[in-house]
């Protein structure tokens, strides 16, 4: 599974641009961007991480099965939020007693930060501790680990702390997430280029992915077959999709009440700017984006708060912003940039546990 990598890659810059082009042309929000999530990464991921078992005895097979496995996990996602959108019962998530949700949402923050562990250090993980603390502990996992838990802390510390020294400026307001999220990645390449050390090194000594022979992003539908996958493994997972149709539905309606909260109405030009967005007509049309993506070899795709937020308050209140968002996504495609190799592992673990920790925050606190 982890030699999947940039397949994996490749699925999501493909998803993301075709999500938020296909709602820039159906969707109500004329702002709002579609883009995949860590949460349902990590539903994907156990899946497959229990197909692996499942054909321990035929690799082979293992990784057209995932993308089996990701394809009908897509559609029955996108399927399921369309019933409830149509049958009008979308709004009846909003009112799933407090306690279910945030025991969803804990167990969903909890796997997050072990995944950034277990990205970061290269060492398996049993529940939520290293199967190897030797391992865990030797320079080439520690020191990786530690830029891991420094990256986090300045990406929640730092917006506030230039806010601080920049009161006035409108720009750090806006993109002082960004900058914070950001600069961790620009020191590591400052640090490999004052050092000298090549990109190849530096991935022998683990902070990054090997890499990767480039491949056409045409490879995103004939690298993996889907008739050498074992649909029996397939149809034994689909109880476990359950899991990724409610988290999905849960994540658009959140989406979108977070998106109209910060802004109740539409913008200049909408043509009903006073108008209630309806939550069912967004989880129907988020859902046929889903069944399109999935019969595409992509993912689950729904509202992303913080770009939508960030696009409006940036001005982009037309849905041409959206498409020019989409078409820059598209970009990385169609291009084929193996990014795997440049991107240190620390760094994707701090999105992950970022993002883990935001939602443990939301449940004990």
């Amino acid at each position: 599974v982890a030699s999947m990598f940039p397949f994996g890659i490749s699925m999501m810059w493909w998803s993301t641009f075709l999500g938020s082009f296909f709602y820039g042309i159906f969707g109500r929000m004329q702002y709002n961007t579609n883009a995949t999530q860590e949460v349902c990464a990590i539903l994907y991921g156990a899946m497959a991480g229990k197909a692996a078992k499942s054909l321990a005895d035929r690799p082979e097979q293992i990784p057209p099965t995932v993308v089996a496995l990701i394809v009908v996990g897509t559609v029955v996602t996108g399927i399921g939020s369309m019933v409830f959108g149509k049958l009008g019962v979308g709004k009846l998530m909003l009112s799933f007693p407090t306690p279910v949700t945030n025991g969803f949402l804990g167990t969903i923050g909890f796997f997050l930060v072990k995944q950034a562990l277990q990205i970061t250090t290269g060492v398996p993980f049993r529940y939520f501790y290293p199967v190897s603390l030797s391992q865990t502990l030797a320079p080439r996992s520690l020191c990786p680990t530690i830029c891991l838990f420094a990256m986090v802390m300045f990406m929640r510390r730092g917006p506030s702390l230039l806010g601080r020294l920049f009161p006035k400026s409108k720009s750090v307001k806006k993109l002082g997430g960004l900058i914070c999220q950001l600069l961790p990645l620009f020191v590591f390449f400052l640090i490999v280029a004052v050092v000298g050390v090549d990109l190849d090194r530096v991935s022998d000594l683990g902070w990054t992915y090997p890499a990767q022979k480039p491949e056409l992003f045409t490879s995103l539908w004939t690298k993996y077959p889907l008739r050498d996958a074992d649909w029996w493994v397939v149809l034994e997972s689909l109880p476990d999709m359950c899991s990724l149709v409610l988290m999905s539905i849960l994540c658009t309606m959140t989406g979108v009440l977070g998106i109209t909260g910060k802004f109740p109405g539409g913008p200049d030009g909408d043509p009903a700017p006073d108008d209630m967005v309806d939550f069912d007509g967004e989880l129907a049309t988020v859902g046929a984006g889903a069944i399109l993506t999935g019969l595409t070899n992509g993912v689950v795709t729904f509202h992303r708060l913080g770009s939508s937020v960030q696009l409006r308050m940036d001005g982009g209140t037309h849905r041409i912003a959206v498409m020019s968002s989409s078409l820059f996504v598209g970009i990385f495609f169609f291009s084929s940039l193996p990014l795997g190799h440049y991107i240190p592992k620390f760094f994707l673990g701090g999105l992950f546990c970022g993002s883990g920790i935001s939602f443990l925050e939301g449940v004990f606190f």
